[in-house]
């Protein structure tokens, strides 16, 4: 819709969603190629798709559970040990 014209605003309006969402998306998936010896911006919706999906992978936090689990083994066999089970 941009290369037919079309201004950011009126794409979130069609779309109904904000204009920084249409902005970020854009940005994410810019993809800057060589054509004819000159340098060329151009959008690719897969390239913006996977870098939003990376962005969101490396968001979360990490489950803590799995960086400390020598010492969650010990805690349940002194639990048990206690338990005399």
């Amino acid at each position: 819709m941009i290369k037919l014209g079309c201004s950011i605003s009126s794409i979130a309006r069609h779309l109904k969603r904000s204009r920084t969402t249409i902005y970020n998306e854009l940005k994410r998936g810019r993809v800057e190629q060589i054509r004819n010896g000159h340098k060329v911006i151009v959008y690719y919706p897969d390239a913006g798709q996977r870098q939003y999906e990376k962005n969101r992978k490396n968001s979360k936090k990490k489950f803590k559970v799995l960086e400390c689990i020598d010492f969650i083994k010990f805690v349940e066999k002194s639990y048990l040990k206690d338990q005399n089970i």
